[in-house]
This record gives C-alpha cells, sequence and structure tokens, in this order.
C-alpha cells in the first residue's frame, strides 16, 4: 500500500476521466487546474459548459458527502451536484473562485454580508449535526475547547 495521494498516481486522470464519463458528456479533454495536498480539482468541457470534478484526500474524504447534506439546506448557495461517491463529487460551475474575482479588481464581500449567512447556513444544519458527524466530518462543537485547551499545554 502507498502514502501517496490518489492524484499522484500514473493513471489517476485516465481513471477520473472514466468516471466522469460515466455521468456527463465531455466536449474536450479534461484539465487538472489543481492538485494539492488536500485535494485536486479537474475542469470539465461539456455542451452546457464546464462542469467541476474534485478528488479529496484522506482528511477531507467526508466533503462530498457533507456537500450533498448541505444542498439540502441553501441550493441556492452551494454549486449544483451532479453526481457523487466516495471521496470524489462532479459539480456544475458555480461562477468565478473569489480569488479570480478580487485578483481582476473586485470587491470582497464585507464580514457583514458573509457572517450572517454562514450563521444562517449554521442554524439550520443544526438539526443535521449527528449526520453530518456520522460521515466523518470533524466535530468542533465547543464542548471540546476544554480538552483542546488542556491539550496545548492550557
Amino acid at each position: 500500500m502507498t502514502d501517496s495521494l490518489a492524484w499522484e498516481q500514473p493513471d489517476w486522470l485516465d481513471e477520473a476521466t472514466a468516471w466522469i464519463d460515466q455521468h456527463v458528456e465531455r466536449t474536450g479533454e479534461v484539465e487538472l487546474m489543481l492538485a494539492r495536498p488536500w485535494s485536486a480539482i479537474v475542469r470539465v468541457p461539456t455542451e452546457g459548459g464546464h462542469v467541476w470534478f474534485k478528488e479529496n484526500g484522506p482528511a477531507s474524504a467526508y466533503e462530498p458527502a457533507l456537500t450533498e447534506l448541505l444542498v439540502r439546506q441553501r441550493p441556492e448557495q452551494l454549486p449544483e451536484i451532479i453526481s457523487w461517491e466516495g471521496s470524489r463529487i462532479l459539480t456544475k460551475d458555480a461562477g468565478p473562485r473569489l480569488r479570480k474575482v478580487l485578483d481582476s479588481g473586485g470587491t470582497n464581500p464585507s464580514w457583514e454580508e458573509i457572517l450572517p449567512l454562514y450563521a444562517e447556513l449554521q442554524i439550520a444544519f443544526m438539526d443535521d449535526a449527528d449526520h453530518a458527524a456520522a460521515l466523518g466530518t470533524p466535530d468542533d462543537g465547543p464542548q471540546l475547547l476544554p480538552e483542546r485547551y488542556e491539550a496545548l499545554g492550557g
């Protein structure tokens, strides 16, 4: 068994492309856009525009299942999922990355705009917290603060 990430394997992109082809009809070649220690992102051309494939590393393998759970709460604020399986997910394009918007002179949303949306999502999601934890989502609840404080030598 190897400790390398899936996308570090020589045949990974071919295997990922075969999985993608089971879910969308491509109009061109896939393009690996990012490969980081936590995930790899692939842009996929289709008749309806680009879709995005993401393969998560072991530490965030829960992300596709969690995203699907979150989409039920706020479909208008999350990318539309085409398909997901295990640590991989295929979504429709959700617009430009924030970095690209900022680099092209766009303005950063204010904290006053972002934080209420984030709080609303967390409140709406409270009933699904146990389900999210069962999917492997890390538990960062406030009940863990004393234990973490002690672990830091507090």
